[in-house]
């Protein structure tokens, strides 16, 4: 029987990171400095899986930080050789993160919006220098992020960060379950940049945890009329900010997850980088029906319920 949650809607804010290491080297130029408090800042990436995907390489040059007084704080993110920096995003998922920028000055205060620059990828052009998905099948296909201008290069822009005196440690989270998707004929996968959060690694935990064998199969058992035509079930756990009304899929607006996590072959899952709060986690065998760019009305969870997170917390799923 499937489960379903009523609860109460949670507002979620950027908040001022504490904390930071030394990773990667980065130049930076910052103009029209206005404040003497400086600030420690490190901008990390991690992600949340997706299925059939065996690569995400988005291909990072430069992050732009704008402030409310005029202040411009630009750092060039490149690798060894000076060229943009490759990330696959698969390789660092959970708490597991990729820097970008490791430990650089600029001014504390408030920033209007911070933009990371990103080179897409040619459609029938694939190329390790410009972003790319690498399917399971080890076919490959342009991965872009859309922008005005559509001069090969995209941006992702998170609105209303704080950056206070000391060291700030952020994490740029990419669902790419929800943020990967597909539009009409072109085989260009497209980036959305509202799958991606902003989370201050000092203020955030970890959320953890099993569904166990005995469960999976009885969800596959009482869907067995909706199995994939091919390949298996998917198995997803879903956390949601407490919301007014059901909970839905990925595309739902107002009641879709804030995060994903796909479980691995031993029935775990991990989500990282989840801010204290009161939440609905929830587990479904029908993940493989849950498509990023529709509403899905055969889409159900299976089994759900409430977790409340002040610290790295567990949860196991059972019949």
């Amino acid at each position: 029987m499937l489960h379903k949650v009523y609860g109460l809607a949670l507002a979620s804010a950027f908040l001022v990171a504490c904390g930071g290491s030394d990773s990667n080297s980065n130049s930076g130029t910052q103009t029209n400095v206005q404040s003497e408090q400086k600030a420690r800042f490190t901008l990390g990436v991690s992600d949340a899986a997706v299925n059939n995907v065996a690569a995400v390489n988005l291909v990072f040059k430069e992050v732009v930080l704008q402030s409310s007084g005029g202040t411009t704080t630009r750092f060039e993110t490149l690798d060894e050789s000076g060229n943009p920096q490759k990330v696959n995003l698969l390789a660092y998922q959970g708490s597991n993160t990729f820097e970008l920028i490791a430990d650089k000055e600029i001014d504390a205060g408030d920033y209007e919006w911070m933009r990371v620059t990103v080179v897409n990828g040619i459609e029938g052009e694939i190329s390790e220098m410009r972003s790319h998905v690498v399917y399971e099948d080890e076919s490959r296909a342009a991965l872009a992020v859309k922008r005005k201008g559509n001069d090969g290069e995209g941006e992702i822009q998170i609105n209303s960060v704080l950056v206070n005196q000391g060291e700030n440690d952020y994490v740029l989270e990419f669902d790419l379950g929800k943020a990967l998707v597909k539009t009409g004929n072109s085989s260009t996968v497209y980036l959305k940049p509202t799958a991606v959060r902003l989370e201050n690694q000092a203020l955030v935990f970890d959320i953890s945890g099993t569904v166990t064998a005995d469960l999976q199969t009885a969800c596959i058992a009482d869907n067995s009329a909706l199995a994939p035509t091919v390949g298996g079930f998917k198995q997803v756990v879903y956390l949601y900010t407490q919301t007014e009304g059901e909970l839905g899929d990925v595309q739902e607006e107002g009641n879709g997850p804030m995060a994903t996590a796909v479980l691995n072959q031993e029935g775990q899952f991990e989500i990282g980088f989840v801010p204290a709060g009161e939440y609905q986690i929830a587990y479904s065998c029908l993940g493989h029906l849950d498509d990023p760019e529709s509403v899905d009305t055969t889409f159900a969870l299976y089994s759900t319920q409430s977790v409340s997170v002040s610290q790295d917390t567990e949860v196991t799923f059972s019949e």
